[in-house]
């Protein structure tokens, strides 16, 4: 498994639960504590993956 940490308040959370299930299904865990998101997935997010979900692309 593999891990993504993002910035939380960058991050519209719907925009990355579509994609999530998406490329995943149900194989992905997700975890927010406090400013950080964690994503555990079979591979890491792609830099063009982590863009589509942030604010303001």
């Amino acid at each position: 498994m593999a891990f993504t940490r993002l910035e939380a308040r960058y991050i519209d959370r719907d925009k990355l639960d579509t994609l999530l299930r998406k490329e995943f299904g149900s194989g992905y865990g997700v975890e927010a504590q406090g400013d950080v998101i964690e994503i555990t997935a079979s591979r890491q997010l792609t830099e063009a993956e982590v863009k589509s979900v942030t604010w303001g692309y």
